[in-house]
């Protein structure tokens, strides 16, 4: 099985030199590991998330992953099993119809999560971070690799984790209420 790094937007940040200013309140390692927005985003859209054992069927053109209970996964840009270590990823959630949660990776640097509360947005602007809540509300880290020192960073940061091989993938979230949450398994039919 292989994994992508969980904290690829941490090491981006480290390597940028150049971008636009960041805006909003200072925040260290007390906003990740307490109650923050990224957290609630995810409590927003829990009810749509299956555990690793609870496997979808992944289709066989990588569009699309669906549940028995009415959970469909809408691939943007096709699952290539292959390819995984280097996707950027683009998919909706619903539920019996019903929107559950978009994310997408718009490039390199940008990482968008919509729920029912709105849009969280975290962005890797020149050697820092900028997170922007649902509300609105912006915060910002001056130097990513501050975060390097906060207690179980690899748990607290905010990032995705996916594992995958031949004949399937999972997909999580990090950073979540209990560290890592587990979006969805799929495996090909």
């Amino acid at each position: 099985m292989r994994a992508t790094p969980s904290a690829a937007l941490l090491l981006a940040a480290l390597f940028t030199a150049c971008g636009p200013e960041l805006l909003g309140e200072e925040i260290g390692c007390d906003w990740f590991s307490g109650d923050n927005c990224w957290k609630a985003s995810l409590e927003a859209a829990a009810g749509c998330f299956h555990a690793d054992d609870d496997k979808g069927v992944l289709a066989a053109d990588g569009r699309s992953c669906t549940f028995p209970d009415g959970t469909e996964i809408s691939f943007h840009e096709t699952v290539d099993l292959a390819h995984l270590d280097t996707m950027r990823w683009d998919f909706s959630i619903t539920s019996n119809g019903q929107f559950c949660l978009s994310f997408r990776e718009p490039d390199a640097e940008t990482r968008e999560l919509e729920t029912v509360l709105g849009t969280y947005r975290e962005e890797v602007i020149n050697i820092g971070l900028q997170y922007t809540c649902p509300s609105g509300q912006r915060y910002k880290v001056l130097r990513a690799n501050n975060l390097l020192s906060c207690d179980d960073w690899k748990s607290i940061l905010p990032g995705v984790q996916v594992l995958w091989s031949e004949t399937g993938l999972s997909f999580s979230f990090k950073g979540g209420p209990q560290g890592t949450t587990s979006v969805f398994a799929c495996d090909l039919q």
